[in-house]
């Protein structure tokens, strides 16, 4: 479409007499795009026609305009339909007019380049109010998100920052239209798992995503510019924002970069930005102290201070976990395959075993809340090896743990350990293994350990008498 006259004979022809087209756009994804305005009422709006030609483009275009034609998903923070067609076979929607998000930020950074504290204000109220506009469809029973939020598809109308191009909103009650074999987002501000198409779409999406548009809007330019989501810890803020401002940035960012620690929708991060950001009206010197209102925002103030601090504290213990819990996995797993050695070897001399449950916990790894809120991994497994002795069944009882000291942890060292422990009446046995910082087990006073000298120490414990029941 070359010309604004062409424009308007193709909205004519399209059954949009009353609005007239005032500018030709940049062409979207799917469509051609119109800067037009009502010629009753002077609204101004953006007319968008489907220009692909495929049952999967039309599909999602009339996904989108039945979702934002309906009352039940308006909101003062998702862009209002304006018109639209019902002709399956001529697409087409106007919708509010706004300025793009990527626009408007490079004009606002640069007018208030000398004032961090209204930069970090601005980008925090438009994450707030973005994530306003989710709340309703992330605390449905069956969340609604939009999956594809960048700088692109956000607007500001006035001074409200709106969200836009619902083209790929996921509805859970409709049929997915994504194939198998493809995915939903865009490279810079989704997050790696939506690489591959996602059997489980989380609320989480939309929130890392708008994480990282908060990232964009403070960070400085990097050399490299990749397209790709930035990792929160290694981000370089505008060097003129206040060091109470980076901590809340990083708390926040790092929060939301992990889904099982990040706020579950959009309502959890709206209160997880307001415990972490806190812009007083008054002027804080200490000449005002002497005034109830700005003491009371001192006392805000420090909180959020605290709270930004408690929290990028515990995720710089979160991500030294995660680094320790692969070595964990790897030795966990090894282990086992000895200990399922060593009971086949123990079938050839007529001693059966199989695992039971033990003290209402099923064999296996979970995940359990550690001393502090720390992550670990908790695991009891027990094994009864079974003889017979004058013609009764005795057995033998070996438990296997394998959990998270904190204390160790504390201590600068891998948090996980493992351990052995047969007990009958008032004898019992036990042998705990520990893994250094390389991943090789060890026990605190016999030193380090092979997987030979384990089945050795085990088989000594078959071998006492005494840890049997006869």
């Amino acid at each position: 479409m070359r010309s604004a006259s062409e424009a308007q004979k193709l909205l004519n022809r399209l059954g949009a007499p009353f609005w007239k087209v005032t500018r030709i756009l940049k062409p979207g994804g799917q469509g051609f795009t119109f800067e037009v305005i009502n010629t009753h009422d002077d609204q101004k709006g953006v007319f968008k026609l489907l220009k692909a030609d495929n049952d999967l483009s039309r599909q999602r275009f009339m996904r989108e305009i039945g979702f934002l034609s309906d009352s039940k998903y308006h909101h003062q923070n998702i862009v209002k339909i304006l018109a639209h067609s019902d002709d399956p076979n001529n697409l087409w929607y106007i919708s509010e007019l706004g300025i793009p998000l990527d626009k408007y930020w490079v004009d606002f950074k640069q007018k208030h380049n000398d004032q961090p504290g209204e930069l970090v204000n601005r980008a925090v109220f438009i994450v707030k109010e973005i994530l306003n506009g989710l709340t309703n469809l992330h605390s449905k029973t069956s969340p609604i998100v939009h999956r594809d939020i960048k700088p692109g598809n956000i607007v500001v109308i006035g001074k409200q920052p709106v969200l836009i191009d619902f083209g790929t909103v996921f509805l859970p009650d409709d049929t997915r239209l994504t194939h198998t074999d493809d995915a939903i987002g865009n490279r810079r501000f989704s997050h790696d798992s939506m690489m591959y198409r996602l059997d489980e779409v989380s609320p989480w999406l939309d929130i890392f995503q708008l994480s990282q548009v908060l990232i964009w809007m403070l960070s400085q330019d990097p050399v490299k510019n990749w397209q790709r989501p930035l990792d929160y810890r290694y981000v370089r803020y505008l060097p003129n924002i206040e060091t109470q401002y980076i901590n809340s940035l990083y708390a926040f960012t790092g929060s939301c970069a992990d889904e099982s620690i990040a706020p579950k929708a959009a309502g959890n991060a709206i209160e997880l930005l307001d415990s972490l950001f806190y812009f007083p009206k008054h002027n804080l010197s200490t000449e005002n102290l002497d005034t109830i209102k700005v003491a009371v925002e001192n006392v805000k103030l420090n909180h959020t201070i605290k709270t930004a601090n408690d929290t990028t504290e515990r995720l710089e213990k979160l991500q030294l976990i995660d680094g320790y819990s692969t070595l964990y996995i790897k030795f966990h797993d090894e282990l086992l395959t000895v200990i399922q050695s060593l009971l086949n070897e123990l079938k050839k001399v007529n001693l059966s075993s199989f695992v039971v449950q033990s003290d209402g916990l099923t064999p296996g790894p979970f995940v359990t809340k550690c001393k502090n809120g720390q992550k670990g991994h908790n695991q009891l497994q027990t094994t009864r090896i079974y003889r017979i002795v004058a013609e009764e069944n005795v057995y033998f009882t070996l438990n296997f743990y394998s959990s998270f000291m904190y204390d160790w942890f504390a201590a600068g060292e891998n948090p996980f350990f493992f351990q052995f422990q047969a007990h009958f009446g008032g004898k019992s046995n036990s042998l705990i293994i520990a893994i250094d910082k390389n991943g090789s087990p060890f026990n605190r006073d016999l030193g380090k350990l092979s997987f030979e000298r384990i089945i050795e120490i085990l088989n000594s414990w078959i071998a006492d008498p005494a840890l049997w029941n006869i």
